[in-house]
């Protein structure tokens, strides 16, 4: 697994990879760039956690719920 500078994983698909290279709009499957968004979302509050556990409520909860919905998104999609 190879990580970037904010800690995302490169080898999954990032909103980035969605982005039109002349237009800068999105464009793509809607479930896939929602995947990618929750995805990178995880990945930041992950590294919060590392950075600083203590000052962040709810954490546990924030993160169960946004791989929750990644799963019911891939299951859909």
């Amino acid at each position: 697994m190879k990580l970037n500078h904010n800690g995302i994983d490169m080898n999954k698909k990032r909103l980035k990879d969605f982005t039109h290279h002349q237009w800068g709009s999105i464009v793509g499957q809607e479930n896939e760039i929602r995947v990618a968004v929750l995805e990178e979302e995880v990945a930041m509050w992950e590294k919060r956690l590392s950075d600083k556990p203590d000052d962040i409520p709810y954490l546990g909860y924030i993160r169960t719920t946004l791989k929750d919905r990644i799963k019911e998104l891939e299951k859909n999609g």
